[in-house]
């Protein structure tokens, strides 16, 4: 699947996939291209238990850029983000406006990531050690 060109609304996200729980668990993101194409837009991808509990979300093998950041995993002060997997995808550099990843900000618990390996820039330098 190849996501690009979005628009941008007054007041929109535009991300290329939103997850907001409730029936998203054991979900997996895996072999696309997603272009979040404004460096100030949310996101490429946005995992973030908005309306229920996610549990089990497998991103991989993707080529990702845009956003600012290409990447959220969040849990909210009601329902939780955990068992999240990112792993062998590709990140562009300088896409993003702050950076590849941003998980949940303190009140909220932690979105529990339980795996960051592989994944690459694209001039196939590792990303996170």
């Amino acid at each position: 699947m190849w996501i690009h060109d979005l628009i941008t609304a007054n007041g929109g996200h535009v991300d290329a996939i939103q997850l907001v729980g409730g029936r998203e668990g054991n979900t997996e993101i895996a072999y696309c291209r997603l272009e979040g194409p404004f460096r100030g837009q949310t996101s490429a991808i946005i995992i973030k238990a908005d309306l229920g509990n996610i549990d089990g979300v497998n991103v991989h093998d993707n080529y990702l850029s845009g956003g600012s950041y290409t990447v959220y995993a969040f849990s909210t002060a009601t329902w939780v983000t955990k068992n999240v997997r990112i792993d062998r995808n590709v990140f562009i550099r300088g896409s993003s406006l702050y950076g590849t990843l941003l998980t949940s900000p303190a009140p909220s618990p932690a979105a529990q990531i339980i795996s960051k390996s592989g994944n690459t820039w694209d001039d196939g330098s590792l990303i996170w050690g």
